[in-house]
């Protein structure tokens, strides 16, 4: 079997992925879930004027989905967890989840790694690991949903791996001081970035009541609420470091 899966194009690999049983069938798996929660993320904010299922039904729907990819069973998924009353929350946890048991955490951190090691020229990085880590804070805003506990829920275990290779990246020992404020200061920003991250989007969130009750277009206060929320998160980076760093430290 190994054999024929060497011989296997990428597409083709992903693709038969929830039927192969060898040693990289699970990474391929994690492939083909992280992509296709992307996937619909960006087709739910590209056609977000089209579409009137409510972003929660198809979150779950997809959990669904990414759980038949993965092989896994609502025991897995619910074992640990203390769900969230509220919907969009219960579907990010789901998300979360099934994308954890399929690997596409695995996946996305080797993803982020790889961009942020990618260079310009020799000794230039494109990005590097802090503007990556940059990015992943912000994710929420830069892709808003209606809910920002969605993204919170679905990606918090995605963020806190990538903090902690963020960390080992720049040689620093997990247990140390210097590593626990770098996790904690990323993670905390991501938080405070999908909390507020509702505002802004045009899928109904905080900021579209606003816009109705002010007779506005729907967005014409989005650009104004992202900028806040991208300033809010950077500060809020900055505050929680300082906090966990200790005094002389």
């Amino acid at each position: 079997m190994s054999g024929e899966v060497k011989d296997m194009g990428l597409l083709k690999r992903l693709v038969l992925s929830p039927w192969r049983t060898d040693e990289k069938a699970r990474m391929d798996r994690g492939r083909l879930t992280l992509l296709l929660f992307m996937a619909v993320l960006v087709v739910i904010i590209i056609f977000s004027s089209y579409i009137r299922v409510p972003i929660q039904t198809v979150l779950i729907i997809l959990a669904v989905v990414i759980m038949v990819i993965g092989r896994a069973k609502v025991q897995d998924l619910m074992a640990g967890l203390i769900l969230h009353p509220i919907m969009a929350m219960t579907a990010g946890f789901l998300i979360a989840g099934a994308l954890g048991l399929a690997g596409g955490f695995d996946v996305l951190i080797k993803g982020l790694a790889w961009l942020a090691e990618v260079e310009i020229v020799p000794g230039l990085p494109l990005l590097g690991w802090v503007g990556v880590a940059v990015i992943l804070a912000n994710i929420p805003t830069i892709m808003p949903m209606p809910c920002g506990r969605i993204l919170a829920a679905a990606l918090m275990l995605g963020v806190f791996l990538f903090a902690a290779a963020l960390a080992a990246a720049y040689g620093l020992d997990m247990e140390s001081n210097e590593a626990s404020v770098m996790i904690s200061a990323l993670v905390a920003g991501f938080i405070v970035n999908a909390a507020a991250s509702c505002g802004p989007s045009t899928l109904g969130g905080i900021g579209g009541i606003g816009e109705g009750n002010l007779g506005l277009p729907i967005g014409r206060s989005a650009r104004a609420q992202s900028a806040g929320i991208l300033i809010a998160t950077g500060i809020c980076t900055l505050v929680i470091a300082l906090v966990v760093q200790p005094v002389g430290g």
